[in-house]
């Protein structure tokens, strides 16, 4: 950044030198941004929700652009998304893979971009198949049911279900939620 002057020689003219007028140069590098987070989205599957500091000498305006790729290198299976905000999803992304992470202040204007580095991986959220063969039964204990059922087909080791009972068709009216493995049962 500075004032230059500029002297551009033209041999081949009768008056081989010119100068121009004095002109500045005042592109500043923008400070690295920095991802604090990186959690699969409750929300959706093939997201990933995306926490950042910006970059600390940023115009109010600056843009971010988050990526997410399948190699710590930041080359394969990329996928970007724009205007990011920290706090929100990228998504699109295959569910269940690991991504690794960038965030950049993009440049602009007067500005050179900075880009943050890699973060994760993290395994992209994923949407789980319902439990299937689900039959009720009276319980053991007066006031309970019975419940069986064959967990979600595409689930990770660990997961926990819950079951829910309501007195009406609609799922609406004195519903009773409790923690359940097949073959359990549930308070009414």
């Amino acid at each position: 950044m500075g004032t230059y002057e500029l002297e551009v020689d033209a041999p081949s003219l009768p008056d081989p030198s010119a100068t121009s007028t004095a002109f500045n140069v005042s592109s500043v590098p923008l400070n690295v941004p920095a991802i604090t987070s990186v959690t699969p989205s409750t929300a959706n599957a093939g997201a990933l929700v995306v926490n950042f500091t910006g970059s600390s000498n940023a115009p109010n305006n600056q843009n971010y652009v988050v990526t997410a790729c399948t190699d710590s290198q930041m080359t394969l299976g990329c996928r970007s998304a724009s205007n990011f905000v920290s706090g929100n999803e990228i998504g699109g992304l295959t569910q269940g893979t690991a991504y690794y992470l960038q965030v950049e202040a993009a440049a602009s204007p007067g500005w050179i971009a900075a880009t943050s580095p890699t973060f994760g991986p993290t395994g992209a959220s994923s949407q789980l198949n319902a439990p299937t063969g689900v039959t009720l039964g009276y319980g053991p204990t007066a006031g309970s049911l019975s419940v069986s059922f064959t967990g979600s087909s595409n689930s990770p080791g660990g997961v926990t279900y819950s079951a829910t009972a309501c007195t009406n068709a609609a799922m609406t009216a004195a519903c009773v939620t409790d923690p359940i493995v097949s073959g359990g049962q549930i308070s009414v």
